[in-house]
């Protein structure tokens, strides 16, 4: 298996598709924060106040007035951001890539395209692919994503942070090392279980088109704030399914975005499991990584190369 892992490793990195969508993440992750940059300078505010005068001048005594107290409201919580404060290096991580679905979605569509690649250009044909053989294919390729989203994970974290340093941005909390690391690594086990949901799609497709579809409408979240809007609308009539999203990918990635500072947190535990988030992300990255390798091992093994 460590041949194979090796050989993948150097067709992945010999491949230009693997460092374009690694210039683009990185890219994007620059532009984020320079957006962000953009939203906290003078210059900007002082646009919103002259398209805010502008307005104003066409209301009422009454509607102005309202106006006036939203705007001022606005501005206070919007202060910190204004003197480039943030709240901590790992909660502005999760609103930059991590949240959106841009981590997850980037670090799939890589995956798609090498795991198809397999089968479009016959290199599994070349393998023995005998029953142990495609235990230890199989095996390996798990790694190999693992892998693949930790690299994007990595790249997408040191990009933001130095755009960060670079635009003069600090932090109210200063993450230790110990908190930026379990924060990482948990980020990493949901990246992984979605990346697994998008691996087990392809190898029973074996679509490239169907793949990159389950990375855009999994691992980018949106079946997820689906199956969440879903939940609350039938919450009214089986209220506990108000809660139930902590048990889904989507309320994971939710309780990652407070930060590290958040992860252990007694008075933050999930209402269904009882658990600190951390414990809570822990359980259902775990169940649903299982539940991928039982498909992978019981259902994709058996499929014809």
């Amino acid at each position: 298996m460590l041949n194979l892992l090796r050989s993948d490793i150097y067709r992945l990195t010999h491949q230009m598709q693997f460092w374009v969508l690694a210039a683009i993440t990185a890219v994007m992750c620059v532009l984020g924060v320079a957006v962000l940059a953009w939203v906290s300078s003078p210059e900007f505010t002082a646009y919103v106040n002259d398209m805010a005068a502008e307005q104003m001048e066409q209301l009422s005594a009454d509607e102005r007035a309202a106006v006036e107290r939203d705007l001022q409201e606005a501005a206070a919580e919007s202060q910190a951001l204004n003197e480039r404060e943030l709240s901590s290096i790992t909660q502005a991580w999760s609103q930059e890539f991590l949240a959106g679905g841009f981590l997850g979605l980037m670090g799939s569509i890589v995956v798609v395209l090498f795991l198809t690649s397999d089968f479009r250009g016959g290199f599994v044909r070349s393998l023995v692919m005998d029953r142990r053989g495609r235990v230890r294919y199989y095996a390996e390729k798990l790694v190999l994503v693992a892998l693949i989203q930790a690299v994007f994970l990595l790249l997408c974290a040191a990009s933001c942070a130095a755009a960060f340093a670079a635009y003069g941005f600090t932090y109210q909390v200063g993450d230790t090392a110990a908190d930026v690391v379990a924060w990482l690594a948990l980020a990493w086990l949901i990246s992984c279980a979605y990346a697994f949901i998008t691996a087990c799609v392809v190898w029973i497709a074996r679509s490239e088109w169907v793949g990159t579809a389950c990375a855009v409408l999994v691992s980018a979240g949106i079946a997820g704030g689906l199956i969440a809007a879903l939940f609350e609308l039938l919450s009214a009539a089986v209220p506990w399914l108000a809660d139930a999203t902590y048990l889904t990918l989507y309320g994971c990635v939710q309780l990652l975005s407070a930060g590290a500072g958040e992860l252990m947190h007694p008075a933050a535990a999930t209402p269904i499991l009882g658990l600190p988030p951390v414990g809570d992300i822990l359980l259902v990255t775990f169940a649903f990584i299982a539940v991928c390798a039982a498909v992978v091992f019981g259902v994709c093994r058996k499929r014809d190369v």
